[in-house]
Formats: structure tokens, sequence, C-alpha cells
């Protein structure tokens, strides 16, 4: 085994494993979700820093001030996966990637990869349908399985129709629409701001999505991101 993989400590194991599961990983977001409340700023970004000197991650800028990370094909290596260079993150993918990951560990969830939902549910799973923001949420009721959709701050009527036609692309596997007739799947609006959120609500309202449950919920640190320019 390689120097840098038998150096490995559970927690930079898990740190790797993160930034795989959500494509990427900030500062804030690894703080909350991997160290404890005694590490500093500083030994946190020492823990990063050694893991992008040994080639595992990647620091990459956008806009002025803002760094995320990245698994490296070593990194994806160290995990037990064949290498693959990450595909560029551009002005649209960028916020949904950060919204869906901010989403998950501000709320405890945990968001199944494509390959995961794929293997977990084939019968809810085909070809050229996207299956990579899904998480499995445990309500008061049941268990459902939720899909996270992201407004990046356009017009909010434009949200009521990617919730139909996420609903009507669905419809067209018996297993999902029996998922939909219990009331075990749900879609859930991922929005920058509380005035964007109020907008979407507005526009869920005009229509009825029955027995699908929508929702809508304010993702902040997305915010700050539509204002930054690459």
């Amino acid at each position: 085994m390689r120097t840098h993989e038998r150096r490995l400590t559970p927690r930079d194991m898990e740190i790797l494993n993160f930034v795989y599961r959500y494509r990427v990983g900030t500062e804030e977001m690894l703080a909350e979700q991997v160290f404890s409340d005694k590490d500093s700023w500083s030994n946190i970004r020492r823990v990063l820093r050694r893991l992008e000197r040994r080639g595992l991650l990647r620091r990459e800028s956008w806009g002025k001030g803002f760094g995320y990370y990245i698994l490296t094909p070593r990194g994806c290596r160290v995990l037990g996966m064949s290498p693959q260079t990450p595909r560029p993150q551009t002005e649209q993918s960028l916020p949904v990637v950060l919204a869906v990951a901010y989403y998950c560990v501000r709320h405890r969830e945990e968001r199944l990869t494509a390959k995961e939902f794929a293997e977990l549910y084939p019968s809810l799973w085909q070809p050229g349908m996207r299956s990579s923001n899904y998480v499995l949420v445990d309500t008061p009721n049941d268990l459902k399985l939720e899909m996270l959709l992201v407004d990046r701050g356009g017009a909010a009527r434009r949200v009521r129709s990617r919730v139909r036609r996420a609903i009507k692309q669905r419809s067209v596997l018996p297993d999902f629409v029996a998922l939909m007739e219990i009331g075990r799947f749900r879609l859930n609006v991922l929005t920058a701001t509380t005035e964007q959120c109020d907008k979407v609500y507005r526009q869920l309202d005009k229509e009825s999505f029955a027995p699908v449950e929508v929702v809508s919920t304010v993702v902040p640190e997305v915010a700050q991101l539509l204002l930054l320019r690459k």
C-alpha cells in the first residue's frame, strides 16, 4: 500500500467520501459534517491542505474569495474506485451541487449517488432519467423518497413546470406511480432566499400535484454564490 494511503486517518477517509458523494466540499460544510466543535479553523484548513498536497483533493476557486474542494483521480483510487477526472463545475452546475450538499449537511440527510439509487431501487430507475439528487427522509408518517430540485433564482413560474415535468417523467414507471399514490414520494425545491421561496410557493399553489407532496427549503449559502462570477 502506498504511503499516502497507509497514513490516512478515519477522518481523512470521511472527508474523501463526503467530497465524492457531493462532488464538492467547502471548509464550512466539512467543518460541520466531519470535524468537531473543538477543531479550530486553522486545524481544519491544515488537514485539507495536507490532503491536497498528497494529491487526493484539489482546491478550485470561484469568484473572489470562494473556494471548494473536489476529488482527484488519486482520491478515487484511495476510495477503491476507478480514477476519474471530475467534470469542471459551471455557472449552472455549481449552485446545484452546493445547494444539495448544504441542504443535506444542515438537515442531516444523505444524498444517494446515481449508482446507489440504481442499485437500491432498480424499478425506480431508467436510463436518461436524472437519479443523482435523491435523499431518504424519515418523516413522522413514514420514510419518504425525496427528490431535490434546485432553483437558481430565475422566474418562479418555471419551477412549477419543472415540478410538473419531473412527476410526469416518473409516472411512466409503475413502481414510481405506486410510491406516489401512497404518499411516499415528494419534491423539495431548494431556493436561495426566503423571498424566492415565497414566490415558489405562490406558483405551486396555482396547481395541484397530489398525491405528490411538493415543498420548498431555503439554502442561504447559494445566494452568496449567485452574486459571484468566475
